[in-house]
């Protein structure tokens, strides 16, 4: 008797995943493999022996706090398959049960094998829901690649619901080839009903593959947007696709790992206000992050990725198909077939001090552009205009152009991929803006060459000749008094840049141009004209001048701030005529 009550204590108060084998019922099964033990040691996961989630606490308005543990249904466990179990904690989730804004899922260290896809977010409880694991590991089996992916069937029913953006999006969930599904995913995120967003954290999970290069780790469908996502600290390892975005924006990559997939993360169709932080994308088969292709006019914008290490990738680093306003800073990249993507041409791509190292040898073979293998000395692929390049570290190889056009800044000398013609003088300014990077076609090569600075006098007739430029454009004017106003403007300007250069005389005759334009009667525009003469004599230290230019400035009369200037400096241009005239 004293040792059944020790049992059945242990069973009600110890954490479940922590029972020994031995404990338990000889024969039993085992369903979770804890991850710091060797995996041939196995716990047996028993019914609950409390309702779920009774240890959450209640708060006075009947709603409920505090974690659901997903070993609170492991009756629901058939055979190794947890997919039940943690189906029915996320769906317990629920109104019904008192929870209004989400809750803390948890899943205690071990391996849980999932036979189905697990679905968040189709309870409006579901909202602000964070899924929490560290050492758990999500377990795609072989069974869960078999499960149909029944994409036919959403198409005919999101046609006959006439769910046209949900339609448009749906091929994104194919491969580059338009034709092959990239598989059944162990996580799907969905936008809770009758609310905007998701605000969904994913934290501290593993997501693996029984069999590898399969399936899809986590992935958001078609036919849902769940903005607003947090992955923090997950490690996505051996998918076809680690995290795959179909449709959805706002969201955040903290500190992941994400490692030997085919593709590591790929966001499509409004793939916008991302950031990539501090992660490690390594070892992926093909490429690790990419970016589009959409469909229809959709874009990808307001990307941020940054800090993160992208090791061993063969090939690209970052496939940026479709992106607008990317900014990429900061990173990593070695061993990595070619380091950067093809580089859209919408909005400004700024790629900034970010160290490449080595490349991945022949991983590059795979990666095409135009109908060309791209080849392995370049560590950043061009194929578009607007692309900020600075204060990047390159080691052994360089940027590869296939076009360059509007503002394209460079921090490395750039080649020429193979077949590619580019018209000759095609420049891009470099990134220290002292010049630009010239292209001759008779060598194929771009050559740096420094920008021209002109000097002090070709600057002065370069001033000089848009003033005078701005005189003829005056005249255009249709208006008689804008028409007076603006020559006279445009004239006095010339004549002060040649008194800011110390060209008193040249500028005098400069001002008297202007007297041609405003009539007689006009004394405040010609007053302004006599006191901009005086001006230059008191400059030139030529005080009888300036005395007598006062004097008729006054004469023809003065307005404004003018009466005190004009009043001023003619006493203090007679109190220094008296002394030595230059």
């Amino acid at each position: 008797m004293k040792h059944t009550l020790t049992l059945l204590t242990a069973l009600l108060l110890a954490p479940l995943a922590a029972l020994d084998a031995a404990d338990l019922k000889p024969g039993a099964k085992s369903n979770i493999t804890r991850g710091d033990e060797p995996a041939k040691t196995k716990v047996t996961a028993a019914p609950a022996a409390t309702p779920p989630a009774a240890n959450a606490a209640k708060k006075g308005d009947g709603s409920r706090t505090g974690d659901v543990n997903i070993t609170d249904f492991s009756h629901l466990v058939v055979g190794e398959d947890w997919s039940p179990a943690i189906q029915a904690a996320i769906d317990h989730v629920s109104a019904k049960n008192g929870y209004e804004n989400g809750a803390t899922i948890v899943f205690p260290p071990g391996t849980y094998r999932v036979n189905k896809t697990i679905r968040l977010g189709k309870d409006r409880a579901h909202y602000g829901t964070r899924l929490s694991g560290y050492g758990a590991v999500l377990l795609g089996t072989k069974t869960l690649d078999a499960q149909p992916l029944d994409y036919e069937e959403r198409k005919k029913a999101l046609t006959e619901a006439k769910d046209k953006m949900s339609l448009d999006a749906l091929p994104g969930e194919l491969d580059f080839d338009g034709k092959t599904n990239v598989g059944v995913p162990i996580l799907e995120l969905w936008d809770p009903p009758a609310i905007e967003g998701a605000n969904f954290v994913i934290e501290g999970l593993t997501f693996d593959r029984e069999a590898r290069g399969k399936g899809v780790g986590i992935k958001v469908p078609a036919e849902t947007v769940p903005k607003n996502i947090t992955f923090r600290d997950i490690k996505v390892n051996s998918q076809n696709v680690g995290v795959h975005i179909n449709h959805c924006y706002q969201i955040r990559f903290e500190s992941c790992l994400i490692r030997g997939n085919q593709i590591g993360i790929w966001g499509r169709n409004h793939f916008n206000s991302v950031s990539i932080i501090n992660c490690e994308i390594r070892r992926q088969h093909r490429h690790g992050v990419v970016i589009g292709p959409n469909v229809n006019e959709w874009g990808n914008t307001g990307i941020h990725i940054a800090g993160n290490i992208f090791e061993e990738i063969k090939g690209y680093g970052i496939l940026n198909l479709h992106g607008n306003a990317v900014t990429i800073i900061g990173n990593y990249f070695e061993m990595v077939g070619n380091s950067i993507g093809v580089l859209t041409p919408f909005w400004s791509t700024t790629v900034e001090g970010n160290a490449f190292m080595s490349f991945y040898k022949n991983g590059w073979n795979m990666n095409k552009h135009g109908g060309q293998v791209v080849a392995d000395r370049a560590h950043i692929v061009i194929d578009a205009p607007d692309v900020q390049l600075r204060n990047n570290k390159y080691y052994g190889n360089g940027v590869m152009l296939f076009r360059l056009a509007g503002k394209t800044v460079l921090d490395t000398p750039p080649l020429i991929a193979e077949g590619v013609k580019l018209q000759h003088g095609t420049k891009a300014a470099d990134a220290g803006g002292l010049g630009a990077y010239v292209y001759y076609a008779d060598t194929g090569n771009f050559v740096f060459r420094e920008f021209h600075l002109p000097s002090e006098d070709e600057a002065l007739a370069q001033r000089i000749r848009q003033a005078k430029q701005k005189v003829e454009i005056a005249t255009e004017e249709k208006d008689p008094v804008s028409r007076i106003n603006a020559q006279v403007a445009a004239q006095m300007e010339v004549g002060q840049i040649l008194v800011s250069a110390g060209d008193f005389d040249r500028a005098r005759v400069e001002f008297q141009q202007a007297f041609q334009y405003p009539q007689k009667n006009q004394a405040e525009l010609r007053s302004t004209i006599q006191i901009a003469i005086a001006d230059s004599y008191m400059k030139q230290e030529k005080y009888r001048e300036a005395a007598a230019a006062y004097e008729a400035a006054q004469k023809t009369g003065v307005y404004g701030w003018r009466v005190e200037h004009a009043k001023t400096n003619l006493k203090k241009a007679r109190e220094l005529a008296g002394g030595k005239q230059p």
